[in-house]
């Protein structure tokens, strides 16, 4: 295919007078556009390697707080479970106190 500046060249050997904007822009680059197209290269690949090793480093401090997160609800589990075998004797205590202190009301009650 040709390029816009033999089309151009072309037209111009024809007497032919192309305004600008008319043809298509060219694809082809100058140096200078193609150092910057490096440059943009460059740049993206150590950002989209930067943006990985941030994700990579979120990914694992989120693992360590639910891994911490995982260790304080099972504390929590076994200090609640420790809790309640500890308080089910002194309740079924208080429950056979309130028993027996209406046992004791009820027969003073009887008695007057």
């Amino acid at each position: 295919m040709p390029s816009r500046r033999h089309i151009v060249d072309a037209l111009e050997d024809a007497g032919v007078s192309v305004p600008e904007g008319v043809l298509p822009p060219s694809r082809e680059l100058t140096p200078a556009q193609h150092l910057r197209k490096k440059e943009l290269r460059d740049e993206l690949a150590m950002r989209q390697e930067a943006e990985k090793l941030k994700r990579s480093i979120v990914q694992e401090k989120e693992e360590m707080w639910a891994a911490r997160k995982l260790w304080h609800e099972e504390q929590m589990k076994a200090c609640l479970e420790a809790m309640e075998e500890d308080l089910v004797p002194a309740r079924k205590d208080v429950d056979e106190e309130d028993v027996s202190i209406k046992k004791v009301v009820k027969e003073l009650k009887s008695l007057v």
